[in-house]
């Protein structure tokens, strides 16, 4: 895969079991500047399977320093959250940076760096399930960073966007084909 002109192994940016689910599947990178709106919302409606903390560096994401740190992306700071939609799984991996690395969820009190930070799986059992509609809160950067959102193979068509275009909560950025 690749993001801002860098070419990442995908099992690298999720390593786990998980990622196998998006191999030659679709993504779509999304930067938010400082500028922006830090709230993560749901790209579709669905069960939230689990997520993935992974602790890490907290390198600035600047263009050129992300060409500058090969695997960039797959080095710094990262909480991805998993879901299960009714036409597939998707992964939202929301990945920290210099003066931006505290990620919370909505739907479970994970944040990440802490003073203590370890890596965590975590999946919810059947009792648990929770689910989430469309445009729904799932997380916040605590000022901005990149959200790169993976889907299976075959699952979706994105719109016509540009690179480089700011898209808004709401914006069709893809559809289930």
């Amino acid at each position: 895969m690749q993001a801002k002109g860098i070419f990442y192994n995908l099992s690298d940016l999720i390593p786990s079991k998980m990622a196998d689910f998006f191999r030659n599947g679709s993504f779509i990178t999304l930067y938010l500047s400082p500028g922006d709106y830090h709230r993560i919302h749901s790209p579709a409606s669905g069960e939230i399977l689990g997520f993935f903390n992974l602790p890490g560096k907290l390198f600035p994401v600047q263009e050129f320093i992300v060409k500058g740190i090969k695997g960039l992306f797959s080095k710094n700071e990262r909480l991805i959250s998993y879901l299960q939609t009714s036409k597939g799984k998707i992964a939202v991996c929301k990945i920290g940076a210099l003066n931006v690395g505290k990620i919370s969820l909505a739907y479970h009190p994970c944040k990440t760096n802490k003073t203590f930070r370890k890596k965590e799986e975590v999946f919810f059992s059947e009792d648990k399930k929770i689910f989430i509609e469309k445009g729904e809160d799932l997380g916040v950067f605590h000022l901005g960073s990149t959200v790169i959102l993976l889907f299976e193979k075959d699952l979706v068509k994105f719109a016509d966007l540009k690179l480089k275009e700011k898209v808004r909560v709401g914006d069709r950025i893809a559809s289930f084909v």
